[in-house]
């Protein structure tokens, strides 16, 4: 009952239905997106207060997310009209990068036109989001098709948001610099596919005795007689897999140097291949298979204050 409906998800790219507001005079992104790549073990040092292994270290499984840069294509302003968002304004860039130029078609007319429209407009405005855009090949990855996707403004008020985005707007901006000031993250993204299942592996049911008179992994009652319905609540077959999952508050591990002349990480990854770029390894596990689309949010519910990620010690050579 926790998870319905479980049909499967309509688009590619998770939804975030709510953003975190930071509570920060500057304005900055709340989000990013990234490339699940796989899973692998860290150790760290255990940083912990009043627990009997602080200081020692810390085996942890961990999930490596590919993050390219995200390049900045153009945003949009929303007004509340009767207690729902509509986009007020539109706008895009006129250059558009050559490697995203023929997988996108769309540009602004007026463009100067539309931003002081919007200047003088701004404190009618409720919300300003990005329109990002994410390139699979800078990871590696042979797709083409480019991820397109929004992400939320936070902080300040509305002029000063508005001058950061015409600041970066065109842009490339890294998820490093987006998250250097939190030390947990949300990830949103789509779960395996399971194909059709039944009432026992799909919603957990407790299968019959072995006496039952046909089936065993079956439901015995849908519903009474009279009234001949079946309710929504009974567990039925159906669709298992590709649902879209939020975890809360994954702790960031590591986050790679952009400096770096050799990553720790060089070989091929399972399922994956060869990893390119910037990426930052989470805590636990993620939902979805390798080369899954992940979205990332500040926490809703965050539990750590402090901003600093853990020593890492070493990273395995396998893949777990």
């Amino acid at each position: 009952m926790a998870f319905r409906p479980r049909g499967r998800t309509k688009k590619v790219i998770p939804r975030i239905r709510n953003w975190e507001l930071i509570d920060s005079e500057k304005p900055g992104i709340l989000g990013s997106a990234g490339i699940k790549v796989g899973s692998i073990h860290i150790i760290t040092i255990d940083d912990r207060k009043r627990n009997p292994n602080t200081g020692k270290p810390l085996f942890n499984a961990a999930t490596i997310i590919a993050t390219p840069t995200i390049s900045v294509l153009g945003f949009r302003s929303y007004i509340n009209t009767d207690k729902k968002l509509e986009v007020k304004n539109e706008i895009y860039v006129s250059k558009i990068p050559k490697e995203i130029e023929k997988k996108v078609s769309f540009k602004t007319k007026e463009y100067q036109k539309k931003i002081d429209e919007i200047k003088k407009t701004v404190d009618s405005v409720e919300l300003f989001r990005i329109i990002a855009c994410l390139v699979p090949k800078r990871s590696g990855l042979a797709q083409k098709k480019p991820f397109i996707f929004e992400l939320e403004i936070g902080g300040g008020e509305k002029k000063n948001q508005l001058e950061y985005i015409l600041e970066i707007l065109g842009k490339e901006i890294r998820t490093g610099d987006i998250l250097e000031s939190t030390s947990e993250i949300d990830v949103i993204s789509t779960t395996k596919g399971k194909g059709f299942q039944g009432v026992v592996s799909r919603m957990g049911v407790k299968r019959k005795s072995h006496k039952s008179r046909k089936t065993v992994r079956e439901v015995a009652s849908i519903g009474p007689w009279k009234p001949a319905n079946v309710m929504y609540t009974v567990p039925r077959a159906g669709q298992k897999g590709v649902h879209q999952r939020t975890e809360y508050n994954k702790r960031i591990l590591m986050i790679s140097d952009i400096n770096e002349s050799e990553s720790p990480i060089n070989r091929d990854i399972p399922h994956y291949g060869k990893l390119e770029g910037e990426y930052i390894i989470l805590k636990g596990s993620i939902a979805g298979p390798p080369k899954t689309f992940v979205r990332m949010r500040f926490p809703a519910r965050s539990k750590i204050k402090k901003v600093e990620l853990p020593k890492v010690i070493e990273i395995s050579n396998n893949n777990g």
